[in-house]
């Protein structure tokens, strides 16, 4: 039996055309962006900061119903949603692999319907809370190469 090729994708700048995480932050007012917020990823890593972000957008109203629309809005990286359907129609295995969230993916793969031709997704889980903020789990902690830091 013959196991289908695997492809991998990153998603940020590969497949679509902008980084989510920092649309997502620029729905923020620029008074949010403080020094103490921006520099939260130099000290605790970008899932951190992105959770600060998610928090700010929640405490300013700024819901899931603004984030989805923004993400909606960027484009695939040009004929990449092309190639995806075309790759998983030949019979490609493809997944992806990003340091953004499970969530902002998902969004932007089902606008596009590419969410069945892609078999898996890994990246830092993401989840709405009850009250309506986006939390966000990491992936896992690097803590042995010191060159990923």
């Amino acid at each position: 039996m013959d196991l289908p090729t695997l492809i991998v994708f990153d998603f940020d700048h590969t497949i679509v055309d902008d980084n989510t995480d920092l649309i997502v932050r620029n729905l923020l007012p620029d008074d949010q962006l403080t020094d103490e917020v921006q520099n939260l990823y130099l000290k605790n890593g970008w899932t951190l900061y992105m959770n600060k972000i998610f928090e700010l957008l929640h405490k300013n109203s700024i819901g899931l119903k603004e984030i989805e629309a923004a993400i909606i809005d960027i484009p695939s990286t040009p004929g990449f949603d092309v190639l995806i359907k075309e790759l998983h129609i030949l019979g490609y295995e493809i997944i992806i692999i990003s340091d953004s969230n499970s969530l902002l993916i998902d969004i932007w793969l089902k606008s596009r319907q590419l969410d069945k031709s892609i078999s898996k997704v890994f990246t830092n889980p993401a989840h709405v809370s009850d009250d309506g903020m986006i939390k966000i789990n990491m992936y896992h902690v690097q803590d042995f190469c010191k060159l990923s830091f």
